[in-house]
């Protein structure tokens, strides 16, 4: 929702807070996804100070209501008030790398000034999941199946990516060139694919599928969520350009 004045913009909006970095003497440079503005740059001048009433409710992976000022290059946060907190992150490393690498990875496949609706819902019921103790592991392939469908690059998992022949539960590759899984018949010779088995497969479908309601429920083999975070640890790091680790 805006409001126009002769020069100013003013916004208030719900956003999750990626990451922040100190700037200046006591403020916050922050990177936070938005519901009605997109992934946005935004500057919290003060937030840092002790008796700030910003600092609590911008901390990194809150929820908040946000009052902003657009500027030439970024936003100003004039007010902000938390609306859900995650705090079981905070006292426990692997989940606070769990959340760390959803919100890298949020930062990299969402361009700034996007909406993306369906994705900035995801990473919060991924908060919530993480937070209530649901294996992080699994939280996370079915963040980064999530992160790819909602970005454009969602994997081909039914049938192969070249002739299009219908999986039937052989073992098949994995190439993230083709974008999905591949048939022995259309494999090149040369190149970088990984050999897929039926019950990854499977797992890949379900964690593509699951919702957050049935995401705790969903029982998968540690074997079969390691062999997918190899293959998608190549495959988001294809689509960036770059060699990434996944937790």
């Amino acid at each position: 929702m805006a409001e126009e004045g002769w020069i100013l913009k003013f916004y208030l909006d719900e956003g999750i807070v990626l990451k922040g970095s100190d700037f200046g003497e006591g403020h916050r440079l922050l990177t936070i996804i938005t519901k009605e503005l997109g992934k946005i740059k935004a500057v919290a001048y003060g937030a840092k100070k002790v008796k700030s009433k910003k600092r609590g409710a911008l901390l990194e992976f809150s929820r908040t209501n946000i009052y902003l000022r657009q500027s030439n290059d970024y936003f100003i946060v004039e007010q902000a008030e938390g609306r859900e907190y995650f705090p079981n992150l905070y006292g426990n490393k692997e989940l606070l790398d769990a959340a760390g690498q959803i919100a890298w990875l949020t930062d990299r496949f969402w361009p700034l000034g996007q909406l993306n609706p369906k994705l900035y819902n995801w990473v919060l019921y991924s908060l919530r999941l993480l937070n209530s103790g649901v294996w992080p592991r699994i939280v996370l392939r079915n963040f980064e199946l999530k992160l790819l469908a909602f970005t454009g690059f969602r994997p081909i998992t039914t049938h192969c990516a070249v002739c299009r022949k219908p999986y039937r539960g052989e073992v098949w590759y994995f190439g993230a060139g083709e974008g999905g899984i591949v048939c022995p018949s259309c494999r090149p010779e040369e190149g970088i694919y990984f050999e897929i088995f039926p019950e990854v497969v499977k797992g890949m479908n379900a964690l593509l599928l699951a919702s957050p309601e049935k995401l705790p429920e969903l029982l998968l083999d540690e074997r079969v969520v390691d062999r997918v975070r190899t293959i998608l640890e190549y495959f988001l790091g294809y689509q960036i350009g770059e060699p990434i680790r996944l937790i």
